[in-house]
């Protein structure tokens, strides 16, 4: 069965608190409801290191921990920091991702699935350097306007409108980079589109093919996962030094100076 989270309209069109965040910011909200989406069945809770987002959105921690505390002022999450004890990391508990629970029926909200590998997919672009975060914000909002608004498959974007509603000053250039900078095995690219002055039609936007129903997508799929795990381990090791360095720079507190034996 194929693997997808809501993308609400409460939130991509209407949420002037999602509309404010930077496209990093939006990223990893996107990542993090897709994630607390996988962990309703197991009670609404799932633990993840920093240094995983940090790896898996090609950020560093300090991005990650900062973002973090912004979405809470904003009531968009609720967490529990990790950090480190007895020199060993501890991962954050999450416990709220606004958005993560499709709409239920006469809510007066709308949503549309978002396949989660096509994000994890573009996500594998971002941390390569083919695609910046602008662009990761681009392709959720074109899957989302091809599923609300399309037909045929063909469906136009007025520069103006999309600017204001993603903050993105350069739709084009987004747009853009997505169909240059991917393509699949076969030659196919994201999607097809034409430019013009004051709109832009696209078309043909297909997403990958699911790791539950082929083969190769799930090899990929585990690769990618390979990828973040050996990068967040690199960032874990630098955080742990840094820790250590910064211990060690502490001065102690008076308690601490009762037990220390000099």
């Amino acid at each position: 069965m194929q693997s997808f989270f809501p993308l609400r309209r409460s939130m991509l069109e209407r949420s002037e608190k999602f509309r404010q965040l930077t496209c990093v910011e939006k990223v990893f909200y996107i990542n993090l409801l897709a994630d607390m989406n996988l962990a309703i069945p197991d009670g609404g809770t799932f633990y993840r290191a920093d240094a995983r987002y940090a790896a898996a959105l090609n950020i560093s921690i300090q991005k990650v921990r900062q973002a973090r505390v912004r979405f809470k002022k904003l009531g968009l999450i609720e967490f529990k920091p990790g950090g480190y004890a007895r020199n060993r990391p501890l991962a954050t508990r999450y416990t709220s991702v606004r958005g993560a629970k499709p709409p239920k029926e006469g809510e007066g909200d709308q949503f549309v699935k978002m396949q989660r590998h096509a994000f994890n997919m573009v996500l594998a672009r971002l941390r390569r350097g083919a695609f910046k975060a602008e662009d990761v914000v681009c392709y959720v909002y074109l899957t989302w306007w091809r599923e609300k608004y399309s037909q045929n498959e063909t469906f136009v974007l007025f520069k103006s409108q999309w600017s204001r509603m993603t903050r993105i000053r350069d739709v084009a250039g987004c747009v853009r980079r997505l169909y240059e900078n991917f393509e699949y095995a076969g030659g196919d690219h994201l999607f097809k589109f034409e430019d013009h002055h004051q709109k832009i039609t696209v078309w043909n936007l297909a997403g990958p093919a699911d790791p539950s129903e082929d083969k190769n997508s799930a090899e990929i799929a585990e690769r990618w996962l390979r990828e973040v795990d050996e990068k967040a381990k690199c960032l874990s090791q630098e955080g742990k030094k840094d820790w250590s360095e910064r211990q060690q720079k502490r001065k102690p507190s008076e308690e601490e100076k009762q037990t220390l034996p000099f």
